[in-house]
């Protein structure tokens, strides 16, 4: 028996089973990019009608619009591999099906740098992060956070997805006032009791594997903006003081103006072209929902995807 004879006829069978399935994989992600932003549009539009939605239901609706997205391609193969002989609508020719693919290998390359460098800087600032006591504050909070001082960040951030530590940068510490203070650690302890560290990562990845698809990162940027709203209604919620709490976050932000964020980090101010918009809704304080009808709008969100 010849060997190489045998080897040369499962790589022939293996190369026309990856050119049958490169179109299909191609046509999907492609085909998942409109399907991404048609659902990302209705789902805007029907939460516009919602006003008085707490934010963590429209968060818990953005976060379920981003899975479905995510998995749009894997349905479209799915769907494919259930044909049979059925030509799917959607088909391109192998060299843009070469060139998509090697243009999606880089911008996912790109991504999961910036993310692993991402991981490693956090990961050293945890490690040189100080301690503090504050006069009644825990030094244990949710999930068991630490409250440090740091002079490697420029905003309050919580950092840590197993051992998490609040991090106060070193020269705002010494500015805040027992209240803000006690606001900005509500907040961060919000992100961790909801588990917001791992939802944030569960993002960043999916942009990895789907790094071309702007519906993706257009929801993933709703998702950021409705995980702070979530936080400061926990904190007016504890404190009942949205002036005081709207002119904290206006003093943070202008302590901290023209410095940069980063990515795995989740801080109380977020990205400066929101804050306008949270301070309005803080001050405003319109009436919520009340948590029956939050269910039932939530349901019917879930079945409706």
């Amino acid at each position: 028996m010849d060997l190489a004879a045998i080897h040369g006829f499962f790589d022939t069978l293996a190369m026309r089973g990856l050119t049958d399935m490169s179109p299909a994989v191609t046509g999907s992600l492609v085909a998942a990019v409109w399907q991404g932003a048609a659902l990302a549009s209705c789902a805007a539009l029907c939460l516009r009608l919602l006003p008085k939605a707490p934010a963590a239901m429209r968060f818990a609706i953005w976060f379920a619009v981003f899975a479905v997205i995510a998995g749009l391609p894997f349905i479209g193969l799915w769907g494919h591999h259930g044909a049979g002989t059925e030509h799917p609508w959607l088909t391109l020719d192998e060299r843009w099906c070469m060139a998509i693919t090697i243009f999606w290998g880089c911008a996912s390359l790109v991504r999961v740098t910036g993310l692993v460098l991402s991981g490693f800087r956090l990961r050293a600032m945890w490690k040189r992060a100080r301690p503090i006591e504050v006069e009644g504050f825990s030094a244990k909070e949710t999930r068991g956070a630490e409250l440090c001082i740091s002079d490697e960040v420029d905003r309050p951030s919580v950092i840590g997805f197993f051992s998490p530590r609040i991090l106060i940068p070193e020269w705002l510490f010494e500015k805040l006032s027992r209240d803000e203070l006690e606001q900005i650690v509500l907040h961060e302890t919000g992100h961790l009791g909801r588990a917001d560290d791992w939802m944030n990562l569960l993002q960043k990845v999916a942009l990895v594997v789907f790094p071309l698809n702007p519906a993706l990162a257009w929801v993933e940027r709703r998702l950021c903006f409705e995980r702070e709203l979530a936080c400061d209604e926990r904190v007016l919620q504890a404190t009942n003081a949205p002036k005081a709490y709207a002119a904290c976050l206006a003093t943070l932000a202008e302590y901290r103006l023209g410095c940069r964020g980063i990515s795995l980090s989740l801080g109380a101010l977020g990205r400066e072209s929101e804050l306008g918009q949270r301070v309005r809704r803080i001050l405003r304080r319109r009436e919520r929902m009340n948590a029956g009808h939050a269910r039932l709008a939530l349901g019917g969100a879930m079945i409706a995807l």
